[in-house]
């Protein structure tokens, strides 16, 4: 996997969704490459920190931007990595592995998989007292339990991009409701969540339209990019947020430079904040 798929790879709904499920439950003490659609891949994000966008607002763009500072190509921060445990995130398993000396996601062998891993049900179970405070375990086939969070009066399901499942329990079948995805699918051993309508886009990530001809979800106007306050997300090109320059970029993680639409390291010294717990970051060519 190339790194710029895994810059991809971590900033899609998805992963924010099973990140914000593992900081949740973290809080409570409890428990091949991706497509271009911020909803079709699995991707940690890039930043956390908010800048005020500028530039265009209620258009679009069908070329890349003209770019300052570029270097010799695109070059993106490699977590690399000698072992699976180097891929976890707060210490938690998520499903990343070292894949090639780089942190990624395993290619995929069949949908089942795929549901798993974007519901976030990752933890094997036998009964519900072993999984953490708000989460259940269900029955997911065959006899086997995996741990599935719950809604409660917090949070919906809806928050992390999943939807109300009717799910059994493993210890007595008692139907429960828990969050999860039913809709993923095992492409080119890769793990794809397409898109049905609008309503299953993510405006908070700056793509609000769901093109049913791909399953993707996309941005149509500069405007949508810049609603979502996030580094580097200033211009819609071809259906993508990106940058126009490189202050666009500025306030994001292990980025320093806009190249061709997307943030991207000058050099190693810009990554400065390793995304998984054990790694040594490297800039390198996507």
């Amino acid at each position: 996997m190339s790194s710029i798929d895994l810059a991809m790879l971590y900033t899609s709904p998805i992963v924010m969704g099973l990140l914000t499920l593992a900081l949740l439950a973290a809080a409570c003490n409890k428990t091949g490459e991706c497509g271009e659609s911020d909803r079709g891949c699995v991707e940690p994000t890039d930043s956390t920190t908010a800048v005020t966008p500028t530039g265009t607002t209620g258009s679009t763009r069908a070329d890349p931007p003209t770019t300052t500072g570029t270097p010799g190509g695109l070059m993106r921060c490699t977590p690399t990595c000698t072992a699976d445990a180097d891929c976890t995130l707060g210490g938690m398993d998520i499903g990343f592995t070292c894949v090639d000396g780089v942190c990624g996601l395993p290619p995929c062998a069949d949908d089942l998989g795929c549901q798993l891993l974007f519901s976030g049900w990752s933890e094997p179970c036998t009964k519900t007292a072993e999984c953490t405070m708000g989460a259940a375990c269900i029955d997911i086939g065959a006899g086997e339990g995996r741990c599935a969070t719950q809604p409660g009066r917090i949070f919906k399901c809806a928050d992390f991009g999943l939807v109300d499942l009717m799910k059994p329990a493993l210890a007595d079948g008692v139907t429960l409701v828990v969050c999860g995805n039913i809709d993923a699918t095992c492409r080119d051993d890769a793990c794809f969540d397409p898109c049905q309508s609008d309503a299953e886009c993510s405006a908070e990530q700056g793509t609000p339209h769901c093109q049913q001809d791909t399953g993707e979800c996309t941005c149509t106007a500069d405007n949508e990019c810049q609603a979502t306050m996030q580094p580097g997300f200033n211009a819609c090109t071809d259906g993508r947020c990106g940058c126009s320059s490189d202050v666009d970029c500025a306030g994001g993680t292990n980025v320093d430079i806009c190249v061709a639409g997307s943030c991207a390291c000058s050099s190693t010294a810009a990554c400065t904040d390793p995304v998984f717990d054990n790694v040594t970051q490297i800039c390198e060519p996507a």
